[in-house]
């Protein structure tokens, strides 16, 4: 159609046409959240925020934006590449937020010495990471999640993944199970093979996936003794409930794994303490991870999703790069992939506007000002008329919002439901409630 107007002319409309579509586009890896999705993330952190209060978590705000090197402590090689990094006008590196328990780690480390333990913090925020998008994680993403700080305890560690599980619960989540690892079992089994940290990240991820023939390749390549080799041929396997722990001890081969499994065990009772061991999959080939992680170690699978929506583990070593050395355990959720995991579960849409519950027209007044006041004091979600419309025209808008009432708020109150017109003189403020009877 452009090439029957001048070509001057042409070249305006092209060009227009051309820097609409571009102020139209999100780059890749975000996008927007409107209407019943962004209510279902408002009430899903509501929740989220209600439990960890009621387990005696205070909220933490980080930055969403860092010193590189500071983001950088204790990232591994895949965080490392995935960081949006930037210079700002003094030139100083900076990072986007890529990990908030990295964020925690550096204020307790140099502003909360002082402070008794142990400390419990929350955080509800977005991240951001250069990763290929797919379903339920964007480049920017949604978590929460939690910090106990100042304990090495066990029940520390139990408490941290009960949590997780009443989160998943309070989401309304079913059928799904945490995955409890522990990374001091394989470095246990890996300390004494003299491998280099590449090496080590070989053996690792060829365990994380699961294939026995490509592991003892690897590890015969490597030069590895009979006796670690067997034993990190099996960790693979060494997945299932209780008896797996039992299974493990006889394959410690050093203090340092058998530390591992006896505290895995321990944990293990506190969760049976909980009630909560029946959601729990012990399972040493877990070795994914924050490269942090110092302790026992998770992730947490919904049925019917093929990754992780949760993962958390003890980090002992990450608050003391900042400051005073303090032990620390913890956990985060991607609300994106909760909310994902929600409607294969359900199989609902994920999407459809939440509607107001009362349109007040644009005639109220005073009084009419008052009533949505009150209205909404009292829990209702209340428009007003902006546009001018007059009554049909509203009750036109209120079926298509689905607005359950629409109050025509003159001289004489009008209440429109259904379709249906309840008349009656003004009501006072502590009658509101009574025409819905």
């Amino acid at each position: 159609m452009t090439l029957r107007f001048s070509s001057n002319e042409g070249t305006l409309r092209v060009g227009h046409s051309k820097m609409k579509r571009q102020l139209a586009a999100l780059p890749l890896g975000v996008r927007d959240i409107l209407f019943a999705e962004a209510a279902r993330r408002t009430d899903l952190q509501t929740g989220l925020r209600r439990l960890f209060e009621g387990w005696g978590y205070s909220e933490i705000v980080t930055p969403t934006f860092e010193y590189a090197q500071t983001m950088e402590i204790g990232a591994g090689p895949a965080l490392l590449q995935e960081m949006y990094r930037f210079l700002d006008r003094e030139g100083q590196l900076l990072a986007l937020r890529s990990d908030i328990t990295t964020s925690v780690a550096r204020i307790v480390g140099t502003k909360l010495l002082d402070q008794p333990k142990p400390l419990r913090f929350y955080y509800i925020a977005n991240v951001f990471r250069h990763e290929e998008p797919q379903a339920g994680r964007q480049r920017e993403f949604y978590q929460a999640g939690v910090e106990l700080i100042g304990s090495e305890r066990p029940e520390a560690d139990a408490e941290v993944v009960a949590l997780t599980v009443r989160s998943l619960q309070v989401a309304g989540l079913n059928n799904f199970q945490l995955n409890l690892g522990h990374i001091g079992f394989f470095k246990g089994l890996t300390e004494d093979l003299a491998l280099s940290p590449s090496e080590v990240g070989l053996v690792r991820a060829a365990i994380d996936r699961k294939d026995a023939g490509a592991l003892r390749s690897l590890l015969l390549s490597l030069g590895i003794g009979e006796r670690e080799r067997r034993v990190l041929t099996e960790l693979p396997c060494l997945c299932g409930r209780r008896e797996i722990i039992e299974k493990a001890h006889s394959l410690a081969i050093n203090p340092r794994s058998e530390q591992a499994i006896k505290n895995l065990a321990e944990i293990y009772e506190y969760l049976d303490d909980h009630g909560l061991v029946e959601h729990i999959i012990i399972d040493l080939g877990e070795v994914r991870g924050m490269e942090y992680y110092t302790g026992m170690m998770f992730e947490g699978f919904v049925q019917g999703l093929g990754f992780s929506v949760c993962s958390g583990g003890r980090y002992d070593d990450l608050i003391g790069r900042f400051g005073q050395h303090a032990p620390a355990v913890g956990f985060a959720l991607g609300l994106e992939r909760v909310l994902l995991a929600l409607d294969k579960q359900n199989e609902k849409p994920p999407t459809a506007q939440v509607a107001s519950e009362v349109l007040l027209s644009n005639h109220a007044g005073q009084r009419g000002l008052a009533l949505a006041e009150t209205l909404r004091g009292k829990g209702y979600r209340v428009e007003v008329e902006v546009l001018g419309r007059a009554k049909d025209e509203l009750l036109t808008y209120a079926g298509q919002k689905g607005i359950k009432y629409v109050v025509q708020a003159g001289e004489v109150l009008k209440i429109w439901t259904s379709g249906r017109c309840i008349s009656r003189d003004w009501m006072e403020v502590g009658e509101v409630e009574q025409w819905q009877a």
